[in-house]
């Protein structure tokens, strides 16, 4: 009983902190501090900047200080392009399935691209990733099947799980100082030919680059520890990987679906890495630098 009664009163807190109101074009939550966030835009403009201030129907404005949408409720089906302004943060899911979104233009001030924050935005080309950013969450850009380029800050440390899941790319290049590249991060990604891994890593994860079909050489610096399951599983075109002395373990089915006989490891004489290949049955050659 006293346990139905606390959950009664938190949602009578939350339902008293949090107002629902709609303005001439956008739809938000308003907060006793006089803050906002927007959720929705309800205007007609397929271009939009999001305000620093909001006024509803009576009162003074609201400082905004967060946009986005949800998976079951997208921001907008229309906007082609968005502008956030500085000190507006956006959130996980912000711009899930905004399916006419093509242009993002992101503010200095954020620190992380949140969890599925754009993900399925399917005809998205253009973002920017301000410097300062230092993760990218799980699926941020999953699904974004129009995205072809994207330029990674200087502050990059962490691209989490499927960030770019099933994107567009055609070259990535990440930044020194990233030490965490999670599962899957740029899975089916079928026209990616390029990849700059940095030295700042330690580990390749499970099925990072799985799917990458048109992907014919990798470098892998030194540094790197272990490869996992399925990392390069499904690259039909590879045909030379370079791996480093400091390589001590590599998992079952890294190389799943590549053809063998084509394919040759090099790496440094008398490593793991050549004891590795020809265990295996792998062409090696000792020429890594």
């Amino acid at each position: 009983m006293k346990r139905i009664i606390v959950i009664v009163l938190a949602l009578l807190i939350m339902n008293s902190t949090n107002t629902l109101a709609e303005g001439r074009e956008y739809s938000a939550y308003s907060n006793p501090d006089h803050t906002c966030k927007i959720f929705e835009y309800i205007g007609e403009n397929t271009e939009i900047e999001i305000p620093n201030e909001w006024s509803f129907s009576s009162g003074s404005p609201y400082t905004v200080t967060s946009v986005g949408g949800r998976r079951d409720h997208p921001f907008s089906r229309t906007v082609e392009s968005i502008i956030i302004p500085e000190g507006v943060n956006v959130d996980g899911e912000a711009f899930f399935e905004c399916l006419n979104l093509r242009r993002v233009v992101l503010p200095a001030s954020i620190k992380t691209i949140e969890v599925e924050a754009f993900a399925r935005c399917e005809n998205l080309t253009e973002i920017n990733i301000p410097e300062g950013v230092e993760r990218i969450g799980d699926s941020a850009f999953w699904y974004c099947s129009n995205l072809t380029s994207i330029d990674l800050p200087q502050s990059l440390l962490a691209i989490d799980n499927c960030a770019f899941d099933r994107a567009n790319l055609y070259s990535v290049i990440i930044p020194n100082g990233v030490t965490e590249i999670g599962n899957g991060a740029f899975c089916d990604n079928t026209n990616l030919t390029y990849i700059d891994l940095p030295n700042s890593i330690e580990k390749i994860d499970r099925f990072t680059f799985s799917g990458c079909k048109s992907l014919k050489s990798i470098y892998v610096p030194e540094g790197v520890k272990r490869i996992c399951q399925n990392a390069f599983s499904g690259d039909s075109e590879l045909k030379d990987i370079y791996l480093p002395k400091s390589l001590s373990m590599i998992e079952r089915d890294v190389f799943d679906k590549v053809v063998k006989k084509t394919m040759v490891i090099h790496g440094v004489p008398g490593s793991f890495v050549e004891r590795w290949a020809k265990t295996e049955g792998y062409q090696f050659i000792g020429d890594y630098q």
